[in-house]
Formats: structure tokens, C-alpha cells, sequence
């Protein structure tokens, strides 16, 4: 049996998407912190396990969720959850999942990113008892996902033995040349990530009030709630045309989410740091420094602090008309 942890509506989406059209060919069981996401996977006939905040299995695994690094994950490190909360969540997240592992043979794990508090628990109990896991995250490549047996980015084994890539046979130029007119066709379009739907946000609402009645684990602090809104850049940031870059000289630098486990776990400076460096090169140079805020950034406070920087001499923060 393989165990698939769901620990948001986006990873509800798209593990369903994943798994609906093999589902006949292997059994698989989710383990979920959602509440809706549990709801609407028992009722695509899929097997789910509800994680919630149940005091008396939390108490019992305290002591062990210590080992699992809870405060590395991105859940405390952006504020989204305190940490006496996210050490009683994690405790509640292994109680559940050593109970499917009591109770079922699970062979295997798939998990998004993994370093999300669930995230972090079940990597911890897979190492643990021996089960293999695949992690998952998107490749900012055109139709194509990032799936690796020991993490992503810095923690992927790429990551730790960057000389695998030597060994791969270098494709031809036409072939090159084919693949890099996909990308840059690629890249001409909002990010999908970028994109949210009505219906989306109305799940996340659904999903998130109904964590209250049903004790949710991992529910997000409600002020971090209200400070994430999509569509908030448009509106703080000054459109830029192609003609202006043209007749400027200009130093680039693109922003990454902020809350971007690559920020958050694998850099040595946030965004706004990144901006005072590039800031100073750019004055030493004599050029100005356009900053290009992530089309997925959703954080309005850290949205509003980086455009309020534009009070640095010689830089702007722009919106430019392809978000990519």
C-alpha cells in the first residue's frame, strides 16, 4: 500500500489528479490534516485517514516529535504557527501515521516538498521504519515534475551529488534549440501556481472553518490568514513596458516567494536583504535596480515592504507585462 499525505488543498488537487487514473493499479491510502480534503476524497471512493488535534495522542508522542526538527518547518519559520501549537500538532500527525503503520502494510510514501510540519514527521518515520519515500515539487519546467527519493532543491539527491548530472548524455542542438523554444513559450504565461480560482479560495475558506469544529492539525494562525491575499501586487507596483527597459540601464533582480522553503531553509538573506545587496551593486555600477516581486507572492505585508523600498536611490519595483 503506498500512504499519500495531503497537508493542504493545493496538494489535495493535485495528488488527486495524479492518482485518479492509476488507482486501479496499486492501493493507496491519504492521510490528511484537511478536513474538506478528507470529505472529498471518501466520496471519490478513495481511502482517507483524518488527522486532528486529539490532546491524549499528543500528549503520548511529545517527547518523540523532538526528533522530527518541527521547528525547521516552514509552518514556524513563517509564522504561521507557533511553536508549543506546532510541537502538539506534529505529536497528533505521528500518532496517526504510526497507527496506518500498525495497521497496514505501507511499502511506500508520496509527499509534496516535505518540509511542512506533516511533512517533516512522516520523512522522520520513514527513515525510522525503512519505508520508501518520493518527494515531489514543481519543476519550473514545461509539463514535467520534480520527484526525488530524498528531498527537493538543496535536499534533493542532485542537490547533495551535483556531479550525477556528468554522466547524463548531452542532447543534440536541434534538440536544444526545439526544447528551448517550449520553454521560452512556456514561461510567456502566468505561472499555473500564480493562478487562483474563486473556487479555489472558496475551498481553502470551506476547508479552513471547518478545521475549528473538527480540530484540525496544522491550522494556520488566522492573522497570518488575512495577511496573504493574491492580486495585491497589481496594485502596489508600477506596470513597466518593454520600450522604458529598452532605453534604461537597468540591474535585474526577480524575487523569490518569501516564504519559499529555498529562502526560508537554504539562503543565507530573505528578499529584502537581496535587495539591499543588489541595491549597493547596482549604485556602484551606476545603474538602476529593477525588482520584479514573484507573481506567486501572496504575503501582503512582505509585498508592501518590499515596494516600500523603492525609497532606495536608483530602484523600482515593477510590474512588468508578462508574469513569469
Amino acid at each position: 500500500m503506498i500512504l499519500v499525505l495531503v497537508d493542504s488543498m493545493e496538494r489535495y488537487s493535485f495528488f488527486r489528479r495524479l492518482i485518479s487514473p492509476i488507482q486501479s493499479e496499486a492501493r493507496f491510502l491519504f492521510v490528511t490534516t484537511e478536513p474538506l480534503a478528507h470529505l472529498l476524497l471518501i466520496a471519490r471512493g478513495f481511502r482517507s485517514v483524518y488527522v486532528n488535534r486529539r490532546q491524549s495522542v499528543a500528549d503520548k508522542y511529545m517527547e518523540e516529535a523532538e526528533a522530527t526538527n518541527f521547528r525547521r518547518s516552514i509552518e514556524i519559520l513563517s509564522g504561521c504557527l507557533s511553536e508549543d501549537r506546532a510541537k502538539k500538532d506534529a505529536a497528533s500527525v505521528m500518532g496517526r501515521i504510526l497507527q496506518i503503520l500498525s495497521e497496514h502494510e505501507i511499502e511506500a510514501c508520496l509527499l509534496w516538498n516535505g518540509q511542512q510540519l506533516a511533512g517533516r514527521v512522516l520523512t522522520y518515520l520513514c527513515n525510522i521504519h525503512g519505508i520508501r519515500r518520493r518527494v515531489m515539487e514543481i519543476s519550473n519546467l514545461p509539463n514535467k515534475l520534480f520527484v526525488d527519493s530524498q528531498g527537493v532543491n538543496a535536499l534533493s539527491t542532485i542537490g547533495g551529488n551535483p556531479s550525477i548530472l556528468d554522466a547524463l548524455t548531452m542532447p543534440d542542438e536541434q534538440k536544444h534549440v526545439d526544447w528551448l523554444a517550449e520553454y521560452e513559450h512556456y514561461k510567456a504565461s502566468p505561472l499555473p501556481q500564480s493562478t487562483v480560482t474563486f473556487s479555489k479560495k472558496a475551498k481553502r475558506l470551506v476547508n479552513y472553518a471547518l478545521k475549528y469544529p473538527f480540530g484540525g492539525a496544522c491550522r494556520t494562525e488566522f492573522s497570518q490568514v488575512r495577511r496573504r491575499g493574491r492580486g495585491k501586487t497589481m496594485f502596489v507596483t508600477g506596470p513597466c513596458s518593454l520600450e522604458e527597459l529598452k532605453q534604461r540601464r537597468y540591474m535585474f533582480l526577480p524575487l523569490q516567494v518569501s516564504s519559499d522553503t529555498q529562502i526560508k531553509l537554504h539562503s543565507d538573506v530573505d528578499n529584502i536583504e537581496a535587495i539591499r545587496i543588489a541595491a549597493g551593486k547596482a549604485k556602484d555600477a551606476a545603474l538602476r535596480l529593477a525588482v520584479k516581486i514573484h507573481p506567486a507572492e501572496t504575503d501582503v505585508r512582505a509585498i508592501n515592504e518590499i515596494v516600500s523600498m523603492q525609497k532606495i536611490p536608483n530602484s523600482r519595483s515593477l510590474r512588468f507585462p508578462q508574469s513569469t
